[in-house]
């Protein structure tokens, strides 16, 4: 169960109620609380809520109407009804307009845990049957697409009605989605989202789902969404000679040598190909697996090191990363572990001095158009050193950072001014508002103009 709603007007048995639900057993991830009814329907029109456990004399809107317009909504959360009053008419009214439970105060802790169980019973069943319905739906009753991200992608609660996730692949989450519905869609800021053909039937669903992959790793190597029958870059055959033995031989070569910077430099020659589009995408992860292989017969003493064959595999399956960029992070922190470079203090102290400077320029900046290639450039320093020294030092990498820098300073704007949203959103960076609204609610919950009200609203 993902949330569950508390309404109740008396804090001390609205935080009672939540202290026996967090202790039910059932694993819930988020417990919205609220004091009166009022509130309690604003939160319900905006977030996606499983359960909601109201109380029925409240201020502003009483229990009795927030089922009423519960009961009117395409899909309704469970309601379990609470009340101090021992009142049959109560109990026939709620009962009449979908209240599944009616608890008397004082609430029992043992009647929480019965009821949020049959809840999640529900739930599951329901998403099941839910499931199969649209995914029969999808597949046999007109055109759909197939649909790949990369593993945990983020899927906005808007969308989750329109896409229909499959059983998950080791590559990626792949879902279904009917054709008339990819407008509803927004998967513009996920970055590297295959999308298949349009396809008919589900006899066609195989050719959809290999499609995908391939549509998939194209769009894990540019950092952009495709779609299968998109096509390719411009090739020319110069990329061919990025693959051959000696190209191959000359970046595994300089591997554990003083040469670091000429190691890193073959290396991105390789990744920068791929990110262009110049080497076809299955040429690249095919040359990739080829110096994985080669690697380990040719360094055999490196790898007496605890964890360095765990760390080969991981690298064996690039898909597993939102795109090229973060593959490429951990693919060039692997070879730097093997040079030996992040063990040489002397190395390590410039690159300090340099990413307190790029994080000095974030913080005055964070409203621009900011991307790592500007700040790299800003420091003079390799972009793919940059890449790894900033994780380093900072612990996440940059494109976290400057969204966490955004989100907490829309935190502060919310709270101290009465700007507009839209405003807010453009004022710390964000000039795709709808982006701004999708990634303020996977942070913290709830909307910015939720926030905003929480935080002014008096609490009893």
């Amino acid at each position: 169960m993902k949330k569950v709603l508390i309404a109740e007007d008396e804090k001390l048995i609205r935080a009672g109620i939540r202290t026996m639900i967090q202790r039910s057993g059932v694993e819930i991830e988020e417990i919205i609380e609220t004091n009166n009814g009022e509130a309690a329907w604003e939160i319900l029109k905006n977030t996606r809520i499983d359960a909601v456990f109201t109380d029925i004399r409240m201020p502003k809107m009483d229990g009795i109407e927030l089922v009423k317009r519960i009961h009117e909504m395409k899909n309704p959360p469970y309601v379990v009804a609470i009340s101090g009053y021992d009142d049959f008419s109560y109990a026939v009214e709620m009962l009449r307009n979908g209240v599944l439970e009616y608890l008397l105060k004082p609430v029992e802790r043992q009647k929480i845990t019965e009821v949020l169980k049959i809840i999640e019973e529900k739930i599951v069943a329901g998403s099941k049957k839910s499931r199969i319905e649209a995914y029969n739906a999808a597949v046999n009753k007109g055109n759909y697409r197939a649909i790949m991200l990369y593993p945990g992608a983020p899927i906005d609660a808007d969308d989750e009605d329109y896409l229909i996730k499959l059983p998950d692949a080791s590559d990626g989450d792949l879902y279904v989605i009917r054709e008339e519905n990819m407008d509803s869609v927004d998967l513009s800021e996920l970055g590297g989202v295959g999308i298949s053909a349009i396809h008919q039937s589900e006899d066609e669903l195989n050719i959809a789902l290999q499609e995908v992959r391939n549509a998939r790793l194209r769009a894990f190597c540019i950092g952009r969404n495709v779609c299968y029958d998109e096509r390719p870059i411009s090739e020319n055959e110069s990329y061919l000679e990025l693959l051959t033995e000696a190209a191959r031989t000359r970046r595994i070569q300089l591997i554990g040598t003083d040469k670091q910077k000429e190691m890193i430099n073959q290396w991105d020659i390789l990744f920068d190909a791929a990110a262009s589009g110049e080497i076809p995408a299955e040429d690249f992860k095919g040359e990739i697996e080829l110096c994985l292989r080669t690697i380990p017969r040719i360094y055999k003493s490196l790898f007496e090191e605890r964890g360095i064959e765990e760390r080969i595999q991981k690298l064996e399956e690039p898909l597993v990363n939102p795109d090229l960029d973060s593959y490429r992070e951990h693919f060039m922190r692997f070879l730097l572990r093997l040079n030996g470079i992040w063990e040489k203090q002397d190395d390590m102290e410039p690159a300090k001095k340099k990413i307190a400077l790029a994080i000095d320029y974030i913080k005055e900046n964070y409203a621009s158009d900011l991307n790592m290639a500007v700040v790299s450039n800003y420091i003079s320093m390799n972009y793919t050193l940059f890449s790894i020294a900033f994780k380093q030092y900072t612990g996440m990498n940059f494109v976290n950072y400057l969204k966490d820098i955004r989100l907490k300073e829309a935190l502060n704007l919310l709270s101290s001014t009465d700007d507009k949203v839209i405003d807010i959103a453009r004022t710390v960076g964000y000039d795709n508002y709808k982006h701004f609204l999708k990634l303020f609610r996977l942070e913290y919950g709830v909307s910015p103009t939720e926030y905003r009200k929480n935080m002014q609203k008096d609490e009893f």
